[in-house]
Formats: C-alpha cells, sequence, structure tokens
C-alpha cells in the first residue's frame, strides 16, 4: 500500500491538478481551498485510468471460459475496435515505466499478484500484434492491477490517485503561498479572441 501510494505522490508542475492547486493558491485562499481545487481537477483525462484500468481487468478476469491470451486478446481487440485509448498502457516520455517494474517486484515480494496482474502483463504482451506498436504496461495500470488482486472494487481506482497525489498538492499549494509572488495568470501576449468580430449596436 505504501509503495502504491507514493508511485503517483508527485509529477512536478506537469499535471492539471497541480496547475489548478497553484492557479488557486496565488489567489490568497487558504490552503484547503487549493488543495480542493487540485483534487476537484482530477477527471478523466487526469487520474481516471487506474479506475478504467482496473474496470477492464475485472471484468476480464471474471471470464472463466477463456485462456489468459484469449481474454487478453478479446479485450485489446474490442478497445481497438472502439477507437478509445487503452487504459493504463503506453507513456509519452518512458519505454519501459520504471514505477511499474518496482511496484511488481514488491507485488510479487509481497505474494499479492494474481490473476489481474498476469491479464495486464499479457495484454501488454500482445500489443504488438494487434495495435502493430508495442504499448507498455504503465503505473495506472500496474496500479489497477495491484489493487484488483488486494481485492479492491474498481470504483475505488480514482480513491487511489486522490489519496497519492493530495501530500503533492500541498506542497505545491505551500511552496505558491510562501515563496512565490500572488496572482498568476497569463501574459497578454497569450491570450487571444475568439468570438464574433466587433460590430455596431442598432440606433434605438
Amino acid at each position: 500500500m505504501d509503495a502504491l501510494l507514493t508511485s503517483c505522490l508527485e509529477h512536478s508542475l506537469n499535471s492539471p491538478s497541480v496547475d489548478a492547486t497553484v492557479f488557486v493558491a496565488s489567489s490568497g485562499v487558504p490552503l484547503q481551498t487549493s488543495v480542493s481545487a487540485g483534487v476537484a481537477a482530477m477527471g478523466d483525462w487526469h487520474g481516471g485510468a487506474i479506475e478504467e484500468a482496473a474496470k477492464m481487468l475485472q471484468e476480464g478476469a471474471a471470464v472463466k471460459d477463456k485462456s489468459l491470451q484469449e481474454t487478453a486478446n478479446g479485450i485489446l481487440t474490442t478497445w481497438k475496435n472502439a477507437g478509445k485509448r487503452l487504459p493504463g498502457y503506453g507513456h509519452p516520455t518512458h519505454t519501459d515505466d520504471p514505477r511499474t517494474k518496482r511496484l511488481l517486484e514488491i507485488a510479487d515480494e509481497t505474494k499479492v499478484s494474481g490473476l489481474h496482474v498476469d491479464l495486464a502483463l499479457e495484454i501488454s504482451a500482445l500489443t504488438d500484434e494487434v495495435y502493430g506498436k508495442h504499448l507498455v504496461l504503465n503505473v495506472d495500470g500496474c496500479i489497477a492491477a495491484i489493487i484488483s488482486d488486494m481485492g479492491f472494487d474498481w470504483r475505488f481506482g480514482k480513491g487511489f490517485f486522490i489519496v497519492s497525489r493530495t501530500p503533492g498538492l500541498v506542497a505545491h499549494a505551500y511552496e505558491q503561498m510562501y515563496f512565490e509572488k500572488p496572482y498568476k495568470s497569463p501574459h497578454w501576449s497569450e491570450i487571444e479572441y475568439t468570438g464574433r468580430a466587433e460590430r455596431k449596436v442598432p440606433e434605438p
């Protein structure tokens, strides 16, 4: 549990939740207000992959009349045909997510690994064949597999991310409040009006 929560604790300034926290903290509100803004910024595209991946793995593992390979292949085919991004797989930076590697080692050492971890790894192994490229099991997918083997319902997935990331948000809020200039806002040069052109108001 300690390893799972530590793995998502911090991600520098490169996330919507941190951006929201720092932006709100710069307006002079209490610490809890800015942190709650960051938590509120966690959604399907930021922090939601654990929950979605856990649902996918738990539903796949519930199928009893197919082999692990058949189940993994069916999952991949379904997501590819739907034109959706496979939750918990792929990473813009890591070709081999180091967080995943360490979490899997700890899961093995503590004898937590089970069917869901096996299925998650089988899916990754078959991505080359189905997608034409390798999609690494990232930290979100790894957490999803491990918490599934620990017996957690997939609906807890986003909760794991919230609990994990919140201490990091506290640190960012503190830094903004006491070490940075107040009132963050975009520069005028970054603002562009895209509405309708100016028009005259008709005479009465």
